[in-house]
């Protein structure tokens, strides 16, 4: 059985045609559950009509990609307007090839080095994250200059 008879058979047997599937996706600009509701099935059904016909799946990828304009538009006029967030977000997102990246870095701790940390608060009567919290905010406060702890050696 060729391509072409099986999408008939398939056609004939399915509840719903391709064409309304294809409607209620552009009527709420690919949004599949509600779709799905509008014509009275679930989100599942409107899938498999995604992956089943071509024509179903370029119409929920023309209104994705609708929405995904109206959405970028949005953006911008958040941006003319001087929004800070949407600057940033903007700048995380689509300008991570110019550098605009947040840079994070781990370094990994001995095991060994540790737990002389955690037995050092522990002797001196503080708690490991009032410990951390301080160094972080002493971080934060000079991030261009490096920072080393060194505990005070044992009498």
């Amino acid at each position: 059985m060729d391509e072409a008879m099986k999408l008939e058979l398939r056609a004939i047997t399915e509840r719903y045609k391709p064409e309304q599937i294809i409607a209620a996706l552009k009527k709420w600009n690919g949004w599949m559950h509600l779709a799905a509701q509008e014509l009275g099935c679930d989100a599942q059904t409107i899938s498999r009509y995604i992956k089943l016909y071509p024509d179903v799946m370029q119409a929920y990828e023309d209104a994705t990609d609708k929405m995904t304009d109206i959405a970028e538009q949005s953006l911008f006029n958040l941006i003319s307007k001087e929004n800070v967030a949407a600057t940033i977000f903007y700048l995380k997102t689509r300008g991570r090839h110019r550098g605009w990246t947040e840079k994070v870095t781990f370094e990994i701790v001995p095991f060994g080095l540790q737990q002389k940390l955690v037995d050092l608060c522990n002797a001196k009567g503080i708690k490991i994250d009032e410990l951390l919290a301080g160094v972080i905010a002493e971080v934060e406060a000079s991030p261009e200059e490096s920072i080393t702890v060194t505990p005070e050696e044992e009498e």
